[in-house]
């Protein structure tokens, strides 16, 4: 639009219509009347102000793209630092499983042990707190997996589900 501003502006115009001085003769044949014209409008005084409106926009239009490029590399960097979460949550979920199975192990073995009389009732509690401890941590890496799929989600420009 400002560039446009800036080059000369080109109108036509044309009208065609009747004339009579009386009513009666409002319809009668030889009563047209036409005109045609045609207006050039150059900017000649004011090129500077309009050179200048110019290159006001084209550095807004510049700024604009700017922002886009910056709102677009910050989703992707949000993305991926999304991805990056999940993945360290999948490996924390997987030793926190691998750790429950193995204190849970324990726990069953200084049961057994306790009942044959070769533990005592401390050994025993302390297993048990040991899987107990590793039950509640399995509990919360996998809250910490599903905090992080929501964040996935929402990076991804997901909204709220509404249910039907």
């Amino acid at each position: 639009v400002a560039k446009a501003e800036r080059l000369p502006q080109l109108s036509i115009t044309a009208a065609y219509g009747g004339g009579a001085t009386r009513f009666s003769q409002m319809f009668a044949a030889g009563n047209s009347v036409w005109s045609v014209g045609a207006g050039l409008l150059q900017p000649l005084f004011n090129g500077g102000t309009l050179r200048a409106k110019q290159r006001a926009a084209e550095a807004e239009l510049e700024a604009a793209a700017a922002s886009y490029r910056s709102t677009v590399l910050a989703a992707f960097q949000d993305v991926a630092n999304t991805l990056y979460a999940m993945d360290g949550s999948a490996r924390a979920l997987r030793m926190s499983e691998q750790s429950e199975h193995a204190s849970q192990t324990t726990w069953k073995l200084t049961q057994s042990q306790f009942q044959q009389g070769f533990a005592a009732k401390p050994a025993l509690l302390a297993a048990e707190q040991a899987y107990l401890q590793a039950q509640a941590a399995t509990v919360g890496a996998r809250g910490s997996q599903y905090g992080d799929a929501v964040a996935l989600f929402q990076s991804l420009g997901g909204g709220v589900l509404q249910q039907p």
